[in-house]
């Protein structure tokens, strides 16, 4: 009887010391709605570009400068509105399964998590905004695959192991799309879209179902 409440004890101290180094409450249904919301922005990114270059072809006296103008406009307000809805459904997920573990969700593992994979965010966002002003837009793509992917990697030591192997692919895929520019939406889509809704699936099976 001593024996098992020795081993209920220790089982408890393991989970307690096992929660304050790695954050457990990444939710996979996040992941399934990132990439339902970047499926439909890189679908919509699409239409746009290709109306563009419709509109060049069959108008030719439209300035160039005005046509870029608009696109980076647009361009940048989808990507905006993607982040926003993609970190919102992700919180709010990750808060239901915080709850429903009942363990906190701002925890030191947490908390130096955020800040790892900000790092690398920041770095790609403000490098996909230069290029975005230059009319460099086919470097968006890979860029923010690779600094996510980093953030990724980063930010796993914190959470489950999954996190990093997501990163490395997501690493390259970027360097993919730099090779393969003329295709480098789909990959984006892929390794956003795909990619995410795989990953949150697997994550809802392994430690959810």
């Amino acid at each position: 009887m001593k024996n098992d409440t020795y081993l209920q004890d220790l089982t408890e101290i393991k989970s307690i010391m096992k929660h304050s180094t790695r954050f457990l409450s990444l939710s996979g249904f996040s992941g399934v709605s990132v990439g339902v919301i970047a499926l439909c922005s890189s679908f919509l990114a699409f239409l746009y570009i290709r109306s563009i270059q419709t509109e060049q072809a069959h108008s030719p006296h439209i300035s160039d400068g005005v046509l870029h103008q608009n696109a980076i406009l647009l361009l940048f307000a989808l990507a905006l509105l993607t982040l926003v809805l993609s970190i919102s459904v992700a919180y709010y997920f990750t808060l239901r399964k915080s709850k429903s573990d009942n363990t906190p969700l701002w925890t030191p593992a947490s908390k130096k998590l955020v800040v790892d994979m900000s790092i690398p965010l920041l770095t790609g966002g403000l490098f996909s905004l230069i290029s975005v002003v230059h009319g460099l837009f086919v470097l968006v793509a890979p860029i923010t695959l690779i600094c996510y992917g980093l953030s990724l990697v980063s930010a796993s030591k914190y959470t489950v192991y999954e996190l990093k192997h997501f990163g490395v692919l997501q690493i390259i895929l970027g360097l993919i799309a730099f090779t393969i520019m003329a295709y480098h939406l789909i990959i984006w889509a892929f390794g956003f879209g795909v990619l995410h809704i795989f990953y949150g699936l697997m994550m809802y099976f392994r430690y959810e179902k």
